[in-house]
């Protein structure tokens, strides 16, 4: 593929990008409880979907710094949403991990944010969601190769 089509699609994915967090992302946003922010929130997402992670890994998922995560970590250990601890096999590694109270958080706020989106949702025809459907489908694998 060209560079000229590379930096279309990349336009048209940077323009797609505010577009979804003000129709989806910013009503969920605003809808997290316990005082969060939602940075906060994905970080208990991320763990929910993996059983734990080291520090490093979590600072490179999200894509930010230790340093920046640390105080991130420490405030959903303040509130009993993860737990941090020692690896098994390298006493040296610190690994979190949700707690029971953040799993719950998460399954209590899973079934509002498929509510609100849902709802959004129906406004479109059958034949606007069947193509919805097959895009968000393709574009999925796709982006899985990335």
């Amino acid at each position: 593929m060209d560079d000229n089509r590379q930096k279309e699609i990349a336009a048209q994915l940077l323009d797609i990008i505010p577009i979804f967090k003000n129709k989806f992302m910013k009503p969920i946003g605003e809808m997290v409880h316990g005082g969060l922010k939602p940075s906060e929130f994905f970080v208990l997402m991320l763990l929910c979907e993996n059983k734990s992670f080291t520090m490093t890994e979590l600072a490179n998922k999200l894509e930010i710094s230790k340093t920046n995560l640390t105080p991130m970590v420490d405030k959903l250990i303040e509130g009993d949403y993860i737990h941090r601890f020692r690896d098994e096999r390298d006493k040296r590694v610190i690994r979190v991990e949700i707690s029971s109270r953040g799993k719950d958080l998460i399954d209590k706020h899973k079934d509002v944010f498929e509510r609100i989106i849902s709802e959004k949702l129906k406004i479109l025809s059958s034949k606007d969601l069947n193509d919805l459907s097959e895009i968000i489908e393709k574009f999925h694998n796709i982006v899985l190769k990335l």
